[in-house]
């Protein structure tokens, strides 16, 4: 009988501590999310970044533009990375 205690107190603390790092995780990559423009201040920041066929890159110019998710690729707060150069230029989303 204490062997089972001991095994599901093992189990509610394991799954509580992951709870708890999963929510730390969230808040953390919603703060970082924060740190980046949106796009109408990516575009107020870099006006001539708005071109007739899209946005481009502030620093190679390149218009090949990804979105990535924050934590997985269908997360609704995404990132816009440049694919030529790797620059993170602005976030969409919540």
């Amino acid at each position: 009988m204490e062997a089972v205690i001991i095994i599901f107190a093992v189990f509610l603390i394991g799954y509580l501590g992951k709870a708890l790092l999963e929510k730390a995780l969230d808040k953390y990559n919603a703060y970082q999310y924060r740190q980046y423009f949106n796009l109408s201040e990516y575009l107020s920041q870099y006006p001539c970044c708005e071109t007739k066929s899209g946005i481009k890159c502030f620093k190679c110019g390149s218009k090949s533009i990804k979105p990535w998710g924050i934590k997985s690729p269908v997360d609704k707060m995404k990132i816009h990375k440049c694919n030529s150069c790797g620059e993170t230029l602005y976030r969409t989303g919540f």
